[in-house]
């Protein structure tokens, strides 16, 4: 079933809008100056321990 144009760029629209207020409260936590990417390094470093670069981009799904 196709989805009409508008209805795809409404919910894009939304799906956006949703990522930032959830960045904007997620950073509005964090205390420390930190990038949110460096934070998301050192919780994987946190919880996995030491790893390679490898291992660690793809808990990063990077």
């Amino acid at each position: 079933m196709a989805v009409q144009t508008a209805t795809a760029e409404e919910l894009v629209e939304e799906v956006f809008l949703f990522g930032r207020a959830l960045r904007h409260i997620l950073g509005g936590a964090d205390t420390s100056g930190l990038p949110p990417a460096l934070l998301g390094v050192l919780h994987v470093l946190a919880t996995v321990g030491q790893c390679r670069q490898m291992e660690l981009a793809s808990h990063l799904c990077v």
